[in-house]
Parts: structure tokens; C-alpha cells; sequence
């Protein structure tokens, strides 16, 4: 059926199925050797990030989303649309990095984020608070 391709492996004894999986990792990692990180792409910009946010605004309104699901999205669009910068701006993946290490930041020093995980570790379901 072609979901297979040659070189792919099947193990078919499932006391073996780690054992297998942990060599096939160990072979793949000898010849890793991780891609350089992308200097220059375009970014997304503000106007962009302002349509998502717009959108995560209607999703509160709406009743869909909690007012912070939508400071989460906004972090979140802020951070993959390249931050406060004109549409083609050319950013690098390091500057993504360092934006994403800051909005992580910001919602790990909120109440909400603490309420969050401690309610998933507790109950085992998202709280949407």
C-alpha cells in the first residue's frame, strides 16, 4: 500500500519494540549533524499579528476562548509573526529564539500560567481560566 519504504523497519515482537527503537536512534544520532540555523527570512510583521489578534479578540467575545486563552494567542502571534516589525522585515532564527525565550518569560511570571499547570498536574484537564 506504499506506507512503507524500503529501509523502514517493522518490529513485530512488542518486548522488542524499544530495544529496536533505541538502536535505530543510536544509528541516525552517529551521523546527525544539526542544520544551520536560518539567518534571514521575512517576518510576518505587525499587520499580521494584528489581523490574529483580532480574531483571538473575537473568539473572547464570542464566548470561545477565556480572556486569558487570548493573552496566550497574542504572545503567541506576537512571537511567529516576528514581533513589533514591518511586514518582509528580514529577522533571523536566533531573534525568533529570543522572542519566544521572552514571551515564555512573560507567561511563566503570570498567575493564570501557575493556576494552569498546577489544575493539569492535579486533574489531568486543561482549566480554562
Amino acid at each position: 500500500m506504499g506506507f512503507l519504504r524500503e529501509g523502514d523497519s517493522v518490529t513485530m515482537d512488542l518486548d522488542n519494540l524499544i530495544a529496536d527503537a533505541k538502536q535505530k536512534v543510536l544509528a541516525l544520532a552517529c551521523n546527525y549533524r544539526p542544520a544551520k540555523p536560518v539567518e534571514h527570512f521575512k517576518a510576518p510583521g505587525r499587520s499580521v499579528a494584528a489581523s490574529m489578534k483580532s480574531s483571538l479578540w473575537n473568539l473572547k467575545m464570542g464566548g470561545y476562548a477565556t480572556a486569558y486563552d487570548a493573552e496566550i494567542g497574542s504572545v503567541i502571534a506576537d512571537i511567529i509573526t516576528g514581533g513589533d516589525v514591518p511586514a518582509g522585515t528580514p529577522i533571523s532564527e536566533a531573534y525568533m529564539l529570543e522572542l519566544e525565550r521572552e514571551g515564555f518569560l512573560k507567561l511563566c511570571g503570570n498567575k493564570n500560567t501557575a493556576q494552569r499547570i498546577q489544575h493539569m498536574l492535579k486533574k489531568g484537564k486543561p482549566l480554562r481560566n
